[in-house]
C-alpha cells in the first residue's frame, strides 16, 4: 500500500521547478513565496524595469527597436504573471488540511488580477499619450 502511494506521487513531482509550479504540485507556501513573490514579483519586475529604461533611452534613437522591445517585454511579463497566478491557484486547490490559506491565496490572486488590469489600462493610456505628438506628458523627450 505504501509503494502504491509513492508510485502515484512520483509523476506529479517530476519535471523542472517551473513545470511543477505550473501544475500546482508545489506546496502553497512555496508556490506563493518563491513562484509568486520572488520569481514573478521581484526578478521579473526588476528585469522589466531595467528593460523599460533601456526602451525609453532607445525611443528617440530608434522607435522601431524600442516598440519591438516594449512589446517583447509585455509578452514576457504577461507570460510570467500568468505562470505565477496559475501555479498558485492550482496549488491552493491541492492544499491539504485547513481551507483558510487556500481561500486567502485565491482572494489575493483575484484582487491582484483586478489591480493588474487597472495598471495595464493606465499604462496603455500613458503609452498612447507618450506616442502622440500632442501629449503634455513628455518623458525623456
Amino acid at each position: 500500500m505504501v509503494e502504491e502511494a509513492g508510485a502515484e506521487l512520483a509523476p506529479l513531482q517530476s519535471g523542472s521547478y517551473f513545470a511543477r509550479h505550473w501544475r500546482g504540485d508545489l506546496s502553497l507556501a512555496r508556490s506563493w513565496w518563491i513562484g509568486g513573490v520572488l520569481i514573478n514579483g521581484l526578478a521579473v519586475g526588476m528585469l522589466f524595469a531595467i528593460a523599460a529604461q533601456v526602451t525609453i533611452l532607445l525611443f528617440d534613437r530608434n522607435r522601431g527597436v524600442a516598440v519591438v522591445l516594449l512589446l517583447l517585454q509585455i509578452v514576457l511579463t504577461i507570460g510570467a504573471y500568468v505562470w505565477a497566478v496559475v501555479g498558485v491557484w492550482r496549488s491552493a486547490g491541492k492544499h491539504p488540511g485547513s481551507r483558510f490559506w487556500p481561500i486567502v491565496a485565491r482572494v489575493m490572486i483575484v484582487l491582484g488580477v483586478l489591480v493588474s488590469i487597472a495598471n495595464v489600462a493606465r499604462s496603455a493610456d500613458a503609452l498612447a499619450c507618450y506616442l502622440s505628438e500632442s501629449c503634455s506628458l513628455h518623458i525623456g523627450r
